[in-house]
């Protein structure tokens, strides 16, 4: 069982410096640094925090170590610098400040390779766990995941259950995440949903995601339903932690929830693009790919290509310096406005300069789409060994869709590619395992005609059987009844189950149609 934490990054749920409620109480120099931060002042904020640390004041020290261990952008920001933050973390702790301490304590167990210091940090967190609620849990999540201590779930469980009494609403999340997995716990569906419940109600919006999930698909156990679907209940969830996010610093999880609510379980496209636009303000990339492909099908507005467009072009972050970031899948859809003409004036070179961005950017459509490219002579000059390339890439990525061109390839030995039914059928072997019914269908004629494997008809018909209602394989699987005895039908039945039953490939289902769902 791995909670959601690591030692790296317990301290930086939010860049705001100081723990969570403590800014309010800000006054004089303190406060006007801490705004400046706020703003994006590094310069001022550095100054003014760096010259109260240097009169000793604790919460100064305490921002000082926070900057180092995680830096801050710009020419007036800082490199992260964990030895400088480690110094500052050891004067704030010993001036008084109790968070300074557990800081200091995740520096020294994150550094495996000197015992002593882990030793230290361990020491250091639980006397801090001894009269901390925030420690008690952060021991918990350490624990419980084996960082810095000998995994001990049974202890992780006792300093969730004292760190939830006190009021910490993410450890009744953790003790929801060991009842529901039944690690350190016997499993118990009920016991977490209670868990989720509690720790909702002292705002965890880890915890009412979960929530909203849950109630929004309901939990079955086989046939037995174990908690029925409640979408007035996943709503109030949903929203409740949408609420949280009014600004940059608080994410945007929990609207673009919301919003795929909105959207799948309502079917209300204009509240789903209402909450897709209102996290794309935020600054969510993946919120501005919906919003154009929104704007692109007329979903919940009228068709505006010219605003998908631009949506699009903002998801990509591309800097006055000409480098990018943001959304690979956004460069992908800027490449196929360029390519249409939908939004902007068609330009095939800009449309394949995006399109290559996107596949650096790890896009598995796009990686595909330059693959295909290469393979048909498209944008592209022919290029075989590119083309495998690029369509390898994309099945690394899990996209199965490479993998049926790739069968297909093979099958038919393109190009100067040689023609291999073995290596054609592993890689449908891995699709149609997936669940894919094209490939399921393709790879029972291969076993049914003894292509590249010998010939099978109880394992074609399995296949065709998995296959379910995709026509083509219907009509096959009619076609093939035919040819067998009772017995073997009965043998193709039991395979089924078998293939059901057994766990999947790590590739995703392609379409039936081969058919790209991405804009």
């Amino acid at each position: 069982m791995i909670l959601t934490t690591c030692i790296q990054s317990i301290a930086f749920a939010a860049f705001l410096v100081f723990p969570e409620g403590d800014s309010k109480g800000l006054q004089g120099e303190l406060k006007t640094a801490y705004e400046a931060l706020q703003t994006n002042d590094y310069a001022k904020a550095l100054k003014g925090f760096k010259g109260l640390a240097d009169k000793n004041d604790k919460k100064a020290l305490l921002a000082m170590g926070r900057i180092y261990q995680q830096g801050l952008p710009g020419k007036d920001g800082v490199q992260p610098d964990l030895k400088a933050a480690e110094g500052y973390y050891r004067k704030a702790s010993a001036a008084g400040e109790e968070a300074a301490g557990l800081e200091l304590a995740v520096i020294l167990l994150g550094d495996a390779a000197d015992a002593k210091r882990q030793k230290e940090g361990q020491d250091l967190l639980k006397t801090a766990a001894e009269k901390s609620s925030k420690a008690m849990l952060l021991l918990g999540q350490l624990q419980a995941n084996g960082q810095g201590f000998t995994q001990d779930l049974s202890a992780a469980r006792e300093n969730f259950e004292k760190a939830a009494s006190k009021g910490e609403g993410e450890a009744y999340n953790f003790l929801a995440q060991m009842y529901e997995s039944g690690k350190g716990v016997k499993q118990s569906l009920q016991d977490a949903v209670d868990n989720y419940e509690n720790a909702a109600k002292l705002d965890s919006v880890t915890s009412m995601l979960k929530l909203g999930n849950i109630y929004a698909n309901g939990v079955k156990d086989g046939d037995k339903e174990l908690i029925k679907p409640d979408l007035a209940k996943a709503k109030s969830y949903l929203q409740t932690a949408a609420a949280k996010e009014d600004d940059k610093k608080h994410g945007t999880t929990g609207t673009m929830n919301l919003a795929a609510f909105y959207e799948l379980y309502e079917k209300k496209p204009e509240d789903a693009l209402a909450a897709y636009k209102k996290a794309a303000e935020i600054g969510d990339y993946n919120a501005m790919v919906k919003v154009g492909n929104m704007l692109t099908d007329g979903q919940g507005t009228a068709k505006n290509p010219e605003s998908a467009f631009k949506s699009y072009l903002a998801s990509t972050a591309e800097t006055e310096s000409g480098k990018l970031s943001g959304s690979p899948a956004g460069m992908m859809a800027v490449s196929i406005s360029y390519e249409k003409g939908t939004g902007v004036k068609a330009d095939p070179a800009k449309a394949k300069q995006w399109l290559m961005y996107s596949a650096i950017g790890g896009y598995a459509p796009a990686m595909r789409q330059l693959g295909v490219n290469y393979k048909d002579g498209k944008s592209a000059l022919k290029d075989i060994v590119a083309s495998i390339t690029w369509l390898q890439k994309a099945l690394a990525a899990g996209d199965a869709e490479s993998a049926m061109i790739l069968s297909e390839m093979l099958e038919k030995g393109e190009s100067d590619l040689p023609q291999d039914f073995r290596q054609s059928n592993a890689l449908l072997t891995k699709v149609a395992e997936a669940g894919s019914p094209e490939a399921q269908l393709r790879l029972a004629n291969n076993n049914y005609e003894g292509k590249g494997t010998s010939k099978d008809v109880i394992r074609a018909y399995a296949l065709l059987l998995a296959a379910g209602d995709y026509e083509p394989a219907k009509k096959k699987r009619e076609e093939v009844v035919k040819t067998l005895t009772k017995e073997q039908i009965a043998e193709a039945n039991k395979e089924v189950d078998r293939m059901r039953n057994k766990p999947s490939a790590a590739v995703a289902p392609a379409d039936a149609k081969g058919a790209d769902k991405a804009k």
